[in-house]
């Protein structure tokens, strides 16, 4: 179980930085036709990977968060995002956030990966707060790779902190909540809180 988890992970950690070296070798050869691949090859990775990871048992859908809350902890937890989304709309009335935010698709494609992260992470420490931990550290790799964090212009680049940051606050509500659902659902409305609460601009990748 171990072992299969760590290789999901794996190839959901390194994946977009292999394809991205292949696509900039064969990018002016590759018929236009074929560009939305890049999407679907997306959402693959967002969520196809992280669905095979459960359904073959790799992790487990309780430390996932997926499956084993009871009516009384959806109350709590949708209360706890609820207060989340409170926090954050008077915040951005009070801040404006530099930086492009990811759509509330976008956004919310993110949970999966994230939840991959910490079912792995149960498994090599203890599902209530380590397994958690575990997945941020996960995440942040993610992160330093997506963004090439290892050349200096990337540290520069304005909102390079932002996925950082909806990575940090998810791993605190999971802690809450420990359901993925309401994450999902949080940070599609973060997204358009956003969206509505100042001038941010909406990335959306090709």
């Amino acid at each position: 179980m171990l072992v299969e988890a760590i290789v999901w992970t794996g190839l959901v950690l390194v994946g977009p930085a292999v394809l991205r070296q292949v696509w900039s070798r064969w990018d002016a050869r590759v018929d236009d036709r074929l560009r939305p691949a890049l999407s679907l090859g997306r959402w693959f990775h967002s969520l196809g990977l992280p669905y095979l990871a459960l359904i073959t048992g790799a992790v487990a859908a309780r430390d996932s968060g997926v499956s084993g809350r009871t009516a009384a902890e959806w109350i709590t937890g949708a209360a706890a995002c609820a207060a989340g989304l409170g926090l954050a709309w008077v915040v951005l009335r009070l801040y404006r956030l530099g930086g492009a935010y990811p759509g509330p698709v976008q956004a919310a494609s993110d949970e999966p990966r994230w939840a991959l992260y910490r079912g792995t992470g149960s498994l090599l420490a203890d599902p209530q707060w380590g397994g958690p931990l575990i997945g941020l550290m996960l995440g942040t790799v993610e992160w330093i790779l997506t963004r090439r964090l290892w050349t200096l212009p990337s540290w520069s680049r304005t909102g390079v902190w932002i996925d950082l940051a909806r990575l940090a606050g998810s791993t605190v509500l999971f802690l809450f909540t420990r359901n993925l659902w309401l994450l999902i659902l949080t940070q599609a409305g973060l997204s358009m809180i956003v969206t509505r609460s100042s001038s941010t601009p909406v990335e959306v990748k090709p």
